[in-house]
């Protein structure tokens, strides 16, 4: 099932959406109807406007619902008051680093919220519970690789706790709460990207954890206004927009499949 809803997902999604509604306007242009030229001026403008940054921060903007937390020096903040542990969700692979022998490690976007994850581990001396499985059956759960990184940073590999069995941000959520339920703990700091955190805060109150979010990766509340290259098309606006939409259809498809509710993760 997870194969097939990435498959579905890269196809729907830029840049795969762009390639089949250019094919469905190729075959249209083949049988000579005159629809496709106006097809292809929105495509090109639909390609455009998505690849341009200044969309991507917009969209991400209406996303980023938590802001940061407060970074002081000193005592752990308040924040973590109450906190039983602290979870860092993966966020898939890198194949075959060549750098590292040809062995599997963390994408760079696990990589970001790892890091950030240890950062509060050291703060506060809390369990570090890395979470994420193998839904695509490519050589081990992420979370053996995400806990091989975090000790390599240091981390105390007995204060680093494995959910190494979810395929996806729900299970994340409710294969989480039950090993922590065996350490009787209902409250947790919960580390991922910004746009992703109210998906995640949802899924985890579902499974009936209390929650201090503590995202990262801001791009819509940027801290000065747009300049000159965020109005000119660029791969990176294009990942942003990408980036968005994905989080809002993830959304709505939590919504579907009652997973969330619309007042969830507020």
């Amino acid at each position: 099932m997870s194969a097939i809803l990435l498959i579905v997902k890269r196809l729907l999604l830029p840049p795969g959406g762009f390639l089949l509604v250019a094919l469905a306007l190729a075959w249209l242009g083949a049988r000579r109807r005159r629809a496709p030229r106006l097809g292809w001026a929105l495509l090109f403008l639909a390609v455009t406007v998505l690849c341009l940054p200044v969309t991507g921060r917009w969209l991400l903007a209406g996303l980023e619902s938590y802001p940061a937390l407060a970074w002081a020096t000193g005592a752990p903040p308040s924040a973590s008051r109450g906190v039983g542990a602290i979870v860092v969700l993966g966020a898939g692979r890198a194949r075959r680093a060549a750098e590292y022998g040809g062995a599997d490690t963390v994408s760079g976007t696990a990589l970001e919220r790892l890091r950030y994850g240890v950062l509060w581990q050291r703060r506060t001396g809390l369990p570090l519970l890395v979470s994420g499985g193998d839904p695509l059956g490519e050589g081990g759960p992420e979370a053996d690789l995400m806990a091989a990184a975090a000790a390599e940073w240091g981390v105390d590999p007995a204060q680093i706790w494995r959910e190494g069995g979810s395929p996806n941000t729900a299970d994340n959520a409710r294969l989480s709460a039950a090993l922590l339920a065996r350490h009787g703990i209902r409250r947790v700091l919960l580390v991922t990207h910004a746009a992703h955190m109210r998906r995640a805060v949802a899924t985890f109150q579902a499974a009936g954890l209390a929650v201090v979010p503590a995202p990262l990766g801001f791009h819509g509340a940027a801290a000065a206004g747009p300049g000159v290259v965020d109005y000119l098309p660029s791969l990176h606006g294009l990942a942003m927009s990408t980036e968005a939409l994905y989080e809002g259809l993830g959304w709505w498809w939590y919504r579907l499949r009652g997973w969330v509710r619309a007042e969830d993760g507020a």
